[in-house]
């Protein structure tokens, strides 16, 4: 499954918030001048991270009694 998070875009379009300088934006870490700017998002920001360390150190627990 593949997902795009286009909340940043419509702040923008909408006059909410303003882009990151073009450097940063050429580096690709938008992501980290928003996070500056705005530290409440580090909360919903490290939700995938966690997420995607959780699934690699928990066992597989849908194997069924029959499954080898």
């Amino acid at each position: 499954m593949l997902q795009q998070d286009n909340g940043g875009t419509f702040d923008y379009e909408a006059g909410k918030i303003k882009r990151a300088p073009k450097l940063i934006q050429k580096m690709g870490i938008e992501w980290l001048w928003r996070l500056i700017l705005q530290p409440t998002r580090i909360k919903r920001m490290l939700v995938l991270p966690l997420y995607v360390i959780k699934l690699v150190f928990t066992k597989d627990k849908t194997k069924g009694a029959f499954d080898k």
